[in-house]
């Protein structure tokens, strides 16, 4: 049962109330086979692309705090760092966003295909657009073609939307 009191098992681990001894379990899975079912497990969110939708809660970054030995798995399967897609109806880019963006290129290693679904403002949304919003969104935009134009001999795909070409005028 995994009720049981904290003696019986070394201890239970969060909110699931898995006792400890067996998280360890993970370590009996082949790194080849839990590669791929790490392969398996990306959340592509993008019709066309390849891209996981990335969120603090799943994708690669989620696998890479399991444990040590998932971290460090995780961290070696360059392929699983190869794409990206977010924004997702959001106008202004984040700080975190763009750090996200620079881990997962970094990441990637030095000569795989990038895929990039990267989508920040929609039609409905440039009215909403003024003043300090906007410059914010120019100045986010820009950090963002950054990140991506440094990686453009790698490119595969990449879908980028933003409120106005201004934000994109480096690219």
């Amino acid at each position: 049962s995994c009720s049981a009191r904290k003696a019986d098992t070394g201890g239970m681990v969060g909110s699931a109330n898995i006792p400890r001894r067996r998280r360890d379990i993970t370590l009996l899975v082949p790194g080849d086979i839990l590669s791929l079912i790490f392969l398996a497990c990306r959340d592509v969110d993008s019709e066309y692309l390849q891209c996981p939708r990335v969120s603090w809660t799943k994708g690669p970054l989620k696998l890479s705090w399991v444990s040590r030995w998932w971290r460090e798995l995780s961290l070696s399967l360059t392929e699983l760092w190869t794409g990206i897609s977010l924004g997702a109806g959001k106008l202004v880019p984040s700080d975190a966003a763009v750090k996200l963006l620079s881990t997962f290129v970094s990441r990637s290693g030095p000569s795989l295909p990038l895929q990039f679904d990267l989508h920040y403002g929609h039609e409905q949304a440039r009215s909403e657009v003024v003043g300090a919003s906007a410059e914010a969104h120019i100045r986010k935009m820009r950090r963002i073609t950054e990140v991506i134009t440094r990686t453009r001999r790698r490119w595969e795909a990449i879908s980028l939307h933003a409120l106005t070409l201004e934000a994109l005028e480096d690219f």
